[in-house]
């Protein structure tokens, strides 16, 4: 009796001292995100979550590899105050001749220009991670703390930007065109209500991203069977996406004769754009 009691005592230490080389883990995960606009960014932080299946597998005790896929939802906004946009319009003017049509230039400022950008990617990681315990946890479920690096794909499902743009003034000037007349400084001559409107934010520039990604946190074993991970994560984007905007492009432009919203993104004020995330996540590991 008291053999077999050893031989148990010494199968449980066994089993408890060997490392478990497969976990599959799915998760939640939340923070803050945003996008980056270059060369200067007028952007706001907003909301991102996510959900995610990972499997890790461990080459030793304190070394192993992970990848998986998620799906993430991440909110950034554009706010400022007296937005300069210097559309051209076709103008009809009169002169001596009569009446002609001209492309005239203006200067539109818009008091206050808000973009909302919903984001929402398929994310693919590839990670490499050490696991240990370098500290004496007063809490010994905290069995192990961990940190993992690697690059993380995000590939857009649906990337839109929502424009509400409040009263533009329209100015010309100090050269009428037409005219001959020069003026001391610019004149007003209409106020333009922008429409809202809603873009794709691919129609400025592909957003897929490259990222860096970093992971650290500690886990909560719960029986043999599985553990809670609770980690802080960041993911930044190593490539941007380079707009074709035109030089003259404008966030308010011009169709024939008429004003019309282009969009931020479409403007000249950015010539790229990219994104990064932080937050934190939770996630079950079943692992055997």
């Amino acid at each position: 009796m008291a053999l077999m009691s050893v031989a148990s005592g010494t199968m449980a230490q066994s089993r408890q001292d060997k490392y478990i080389k497969s976990h599959v883990g799915v998760g939640l995960r939340g923070g803050i995100g945003r996008m980056l606009t270059l060369p200067t960014s007028e952007t706001t932080v907003g909301m991102t979550l996510g959900v995610d299946a990972e499997y890790t597998y461990l080459l030793s005790e304190h070394f192993g590899v992970k990848a998986g896929i998620g799906v993430s939802h991440t909110r950034s906004s554009f706010d400022m105050d007296e937005l300069i946009s210097e559309p051209t319009k076709l103008t009809t003017v009169t002169t001596s001749g009569g009446e002609e049509q001209i492309m005239a230039k203006y200067r539109c400022v818009t008091i206050n220009a808000v973009e909302r950008y919903a984001m929402t990617y398929v994310d693919i990681p590839v990670m490499v991670m050490i696991q240990g315990t370098p500290m004496d946890f007063t809490i010994k479920r905290f069995h192990s703390c961990y940190f993992a690096v690697g690059a993380k794909v995000g590939l857009p499902l649906s990337c839109t930007a929502n424009t509400e743009y409040s009263t533009t003034k329209v100015y010309v000037g100090p050269s009428i065109p037409g005219s001959g007349v020069v003026l001391d400084e610019m004149l007003q001559v209409e106020n333009y209500e922008p429409e809202r409107q809603s873009y794709n934010i691919s129609d400025a520039g592909n957003p897929l991203y490259v990222m860096l990604a970093l992971e650290g946190g500690v886990t909560l074993k719960l029986n043999d069977a599985g553990e809670l991970l609770f980690a802080l994560y960041g993911d930044y984007a190593i490539n941007h996406s380079t707009t074709n905007n035109p030089v003259d492009a404008s966030a308010i432009a011009s169709n024939g004769d008429q004003f019309t919203t282009n969009g931020y993104l479409k403007s000249n004020n950015v010539d790229r754009f990219k994104f990064f995330r932080v937050g934190l996540k939770v996630q079950y590991n079943f692992h055997w």
